[in-house]
């Protein structure tokens, strides 16, 4: 697959917060994308109200923070499940297909520049995921499991395919920063990304994997656990190791 230069990103964190405007126009901006108070209002209400509901008895909880959700998201299709105390930034641009299912404190951070994320049918996501959605959309293919306490990121965008599982505590970054100034923390320099990563449908990623940005991971390829890949994987792969190997 072709790959092209890292490119930089300048607009660190703390550049972004250093910008012109109130700290509430700020916040208005980081949670809803606009600066229509009815907007930031109904996104209050409905976190306050419905997100921290139990999901018993009845799976009242899941109901009610479905019909919330719907009102402020992109799409909710049809018996989505959304677990307690899961949060979301930027609404507007998340999309659940039918019968996605959420664990509990799950993470939706799409920032100001970010470009939504993308559940489709019947995906499932464990307990204590994030997703940081800071630049290209994230997508996540239908019938994909994704376990608990896993990271996804995405500057130059993310897509996993079709019946993947992703083991827990995998991390697939969507960048990183540079570290060439060494009067400077690594945080307040420029953030580098080697572009668009790339999961065929039927990968299998084990526990404890860290994926690197702009990697390209072939069909139905499997990824051993505690693995670090750092280049493409060709379809039909199997890989493990720091970096990960071909296992053949």
């Amino acid at each position: 697959m072709h790959r092209t230069m890292p490119e930089k990103i300048t607009g660190a964190i703390q550049e972004q917060l250093a910008q012109p405007g109130s700290s509430f126009r700020k916040y208005q901006q980081s949670v809803v994308g606009n600066t229509r108070f009815i907007d930031l209002m109904l996104y209050e209400v409905i976190n306050l109200v419905c997100m921290s509901l139990p999901s018993l008895p009845k799976r009242f909880g899941y109901r009610w923070r479905r019909i919330g959700l719907s009102i402020i998201s992109d799409h909710i299709g049809e018996n989505v499940q959304i677990g307690p105390n899961n949060s979301f930034l930027q609404p507007k641009k998340l999309h659940l297909k039918d019968n996605v299912e959420t664990g509990n404190d799950v993470t939706f951070g799409i920032k100001i520049t970010g470009g939504g994320i993308i559940l489709r049918e019947n995906v499932t996501i464990g307990d204590n995921t994030i997703f940081n959605c800071s630049g290209g959309t994230i997508t996540i293919g239908r019938g994909t499991k994704i376990q608990n306490d896993c990271r996804l990121g995405s500057l130059k965008g993310l897509t996993v395919g079709a019946f993947c599982t992703i083991g827990q505590h995998t991390c697939i970054s969507g960048a990183g920063h540079t570290f060439s100034d060494l009067n400077r923390p690594i945080i307040n320099q420029p953030l580098v990304s080697k572009g668009h990563t790339v999961i065929q449908d039927g990968v299998e990623i084990g526990e404890r994997v860290t994926i690197l940005d702009g990697i390209f991971i072939g069909h139905k390829s499997k990824i051993a656990d505690d693995s670090l890949v750092i280049k493409d994987i060709p379809p039909e792969s199997q890989v493990s190791g720091i970096p990960a190997r071909s296992s053949y």
